[in-house]
């Protein structure tokens, strides 16, 4: 399967076809983070918000803030976007690098062996 179809399978709970509606992908968004409470011990289970920055990240690591270090923001929806388009061209270009150089290879071997008399 693809990338897509892989990752609209995962979102959705297994209904892809509700991709797009928010109260599917918001109840399997809810329904996993509560697998994941349930299955991992509450003292190992950090709940955490990137918008809330390096205090409770650290803390629950046991290491101190970085001073004068900006927490990183990196997944913006843009990029995400970005990076899934990447990904779903990579999925159907790279059969081509397989695929063209190999049709090459018959079109000029074919003409060479028409060339050749019998």
């Amino acid at each position: 399967p693809s990338f897509e179809a892989e990752y609209k399978e995962e979102t959705t709970g297994g209904k892809p076809d509700d991709y797009l509606d928010r109260e599917t992908l918001r109840a399997n968004y809810v329904e996993y983070n509560k697998k994941v409470q349930n299955a991992i011990p509450s003292n190992r289970l950090l709940t955490f918000n990137v918008k809330q920055g390096w205090g409770p990240l650290c803390e629950f690591l046991g290491h101190p803030v970085p001073e004068g270090i900006p927490f990183p923001h990196v997944h913006t929806r843009a990029k995400l976007q970005g990076e899934m388009f990447v990904l779903e061209l990579i999925t159907w270009i790279w059969p081509l690098a397989i695929i063209l150089p190999l049709a090459g290879f018959v079109i000029i071997w074919k003409r060479t062996m028409s060339a050749v008399p019998v």
